[in-house]
């Protein structure tokens, strides 16, 4: 039973090692994100449909753009 209770604690010591970058990571999307749904929100103010799009297509695609990224990032070490 030691063994299991030395491998919590080492598993929960490393999950918080990179808890900084993680703060850092979630902060410069959620930057980014509401940036560029502030400039789309912006140039569609003017005109309704930019090419074929309308504002909720570009606020689905940016919204959805970190969710896809997540999926299909590929880290390796």
């Amino acid at each position: 039973m030691k063994k299991y209770w030395t491998y919590f604690k080492v598993t929960f010591a490393n999950s918080f090692e990179y808890r900084g970058a993680l703060f850092v990571w979630v902060l410069v999307e959620l930057v980014s994100l509401c940036s560029s749904l502030f400039i789309w929100s912006g140039i569609f103010r003017n005109n309704s449909i930019v090419g074929n799009f309308q504002l909720n297509d570009m606020l689905v695609y940016y919204l959805m753009l970190p969710v896809i990224s997540s999926i299909t990032t590929v880290y390796v070490t």
